[in-house]
């Protein structure tokens, strides 16, 4: 059934509130998606004897991978639906399928120490329904409030947003409580600027700007090139408060073939073997590029402040506050 708000996406357009409702979206950056093969070692999963930090991921789920995996008694990755989350019916497609595994890896390069909260709530289409959004955001404050140390998220990676239409006062003030309250409760909420290019107001991460922030605030994110310079494709503007690379970066994805054709095997007479397939990924990696990954590879390094703070047990708003503090370099 239609909630009547707007389709939460990846990247969605702007100025056409219909394509705003059906959650249409433009693409990654200037970098595709693509296959690449990795030589290196999996990051360390190191013995650890205090609490290991969480970032949770509202995404598409997180998919096995060596990368992602643990050992007994100790995983990399927790599933949300273990703890209780009843997730949404998801649309299946093959155009974002992996995103969430994607960012898990990204986040699993920048901390090798923290542990991944795989809660889906969006389909391989790319698409997330408000409500769910919703849902998912007060799942995690219980989650928070529950004073259990071992169930608190402490950073909550939102890879998708939207730019509000006449329609979308209702939800847009619901998103604001959700992470106001998240933010009381010490949890660093990281969210992608967007990827149109352009100064447009795109939320959950326009919420950077908000004048009256909660004691923990939102952090928008904006991605840079490898070379440190600001990519063309990301959103700009006051309200985009952090920048982090997103462009050509490799990370984890699964073992799927998509639905592109390879390109047509050139006419060597004597050639035995096939150009490379742009949509197979059994080698488990990929590049992509997006404000996406900028929003992960930020909330990894978050994470690692976390990881190496020197009081672990102390005030969450306070850790928080110093985290934010140890990549006060990366500010847009």
């Amino acid at each position: 059934m239609d909630d009547g708000g707007p389709r939460l996406a990846v990247q969605t357009l702007v100025g056409d509130d219909e394509l705003l409702a059906s959650g249409r979206k433009q693409g990654h950056g200037d970098l595709g998606r693509v296959p690449v093969s990795v030589l290196a070692p999996a990051p360390p999963w190191r013995a650890c004897d205090r609490r290991r930090p969480v970032v949770a991921l509202l995404d598409t789920g997180v998919d096995a991978h060596p990368w992602l995996a643990g050992p007994a008694g100790d995983p990399v990755v927790l599933d949300a639906q273990e703890r209780g989350w009843a997730p949404p019916r998801l649309a299946v497609g093959n155009k974002y399928r992996g995103h969430a595994t994607f960012l898990a890896g990204l986040v699993r390069q920048a901390a090798p120490d923290c542990r991944l909260l795989s809660v889906p709530v969006m389909g391989n289409d790319g698409l997330v329904r408000p409500a769910d959004s919703l849902r998912a955001l007060a799942w995690l404050a219980g989650e928070a409030e529950s004073g259990d140390p071992r169930r608190y998220p402490d950073v909550l990676c939102m890879a998708y947003g939207y730019q509000p239409g006449p329609r979308d006062t209702a939800h847009t003030k619901q998103l604001r409580d959700a992470l106001w309250r998240l933010g009381g409760l010490g949890v660093l909420t990281v969210a992608s600027a967007g990827n149109l290019g352009a100064d447009a107001l795109t939320y959950p991460a326009a919420f950077a700007g908000d004048p009256a922030p909660p004691p923990v605030p939102v952090i928008s994110v904006g991605a840079t090139n490898p070379d440190g310079s600001y990519a063309h494709y990301s959103n700009f503007g006051r309200w985009v408060t952090h920048k982090s690379v997103g462009t050509g970066v490799i990370s984890t994805m699964p073992d799927f073939n998509g639905r592109r054709r390879p390109p047509a095997q050139q006419a060597y007479p004597d050639s035995i073997g096939s150009t490379v397939d742009p949509d197979n990924f059994a080698s488990g990696f990929a590049r992509w590029s997006g404000t996406s990954f900028a929003a992960a590879t930020l909330a990894g390094r978050l994470a690692r402040a976390l990881a190496e703070d020197p009081a672990p047990n102390g005030d969450r708003i306070a850790r928080a506050r110093r985290s934010l503090a140890a990549i006060s370099s990366l500010r847009a």
